[in-house]
């Protein structure tokens, strides 16, 4: 019954987007992405992960523009086979795929700064050495999103400036312009619903930024400003 079920939709495809032939998000007959997409995510549903990538694969390759959940899916997909693979050269390309995913997101369906957030934080959990890239992609949400950034973006943003400083490749006034402009930033979100988060992201900007930056600093750097300071 499953299985007649399958194909009535995937002849329904067929017949709703037989006229969008040749439009160009389509690399493909757009009947077979159609047809495609729909399988996969028959088998992702099912949690039939190794019949659903080799799918995906193909809509990825061939419908790049069809549907945004494709890339939802597909990035969920790759984060559980990076958790499941043990070869270390094939956990490095699936990472690989999971950051194009990211891209190419980008590219079809916009919100920058969002995906870069979520991108980032990917690569801290599944690649946590890339420190350097990490900071650039988290930086460069921030700057887009502004307010509307994640406390978990912004925290963890915050904390890849803070082991960079530890790796002493980042100096501390840079991490104390990024403090700034991190809890500027939380002050200007409202908690609501979420303040239990919003709150332990805050907490823990401030403990980072206080276990790694003293007074002493603080005035060694900025004693300097004050005394060049016209007098009130």
């Amino acid at each position: 019954m499953k299985k007649f079920l399958l194909l009535s939709f995937s002849t329904l495809f067929i017949c709703l987007f037989a006229r969008a032939q040749g439009d160009s998000k389509f690399k493909s007959d757009s009947s077979e992405c159609y047809i495609n997409i729909s399988l996969f995510s028959e088998h992702f549903e099912q949690n039939n992960y190794n019949d659903a990538i080799e799918l995906w694969r193909w809509v990825f390759a061939h419908c790049p523009a069809i549907a945004k959940h494709m890339y939802l899916d597909g990035a969920t997909l790759f984060e559980k086979k990076i958790a499941e693979e043990k070869n270390p050269e094939m956990k490095l390309k699936f990472l690989d795929t999971l950051m194009l995913i990211y891209d190419q997101r980008i590219k079809y369906f916009n919100e920058e700064g969002f995906v870069l957030g979520k991108k980032g934080l990917s690569m801290y959990d599944l690649s946590p050495d890339k420190k350097e890239t990490i900071n650039t992609i988290l930086k460069r949400s921030v700057e887009i999103e502004g307010p509307k950034s994640s406390t978990d973006v912004l925290f963890k943003y915050f904390q890849v400036n803070i082991e960079l400083f530890g790796q002493k490749k980042m100096s501390k006034e840079t991490v104390i312009d990024v403090y700034d402009d991190v809890l500027a930033l939380f002050a200007t979100q409202r908690t609501g619903s979420d303040s239990a988060t919003y709150n332990k992201s805050r907490v823990g900007v401030e403990t980072l930024f206080s276990a790694q930056i003293s007074c002493e600093d603080l005035i060694t750097i900025f004693s300097p400003q004050l005394k060049a300071a016209p007098m009130i």
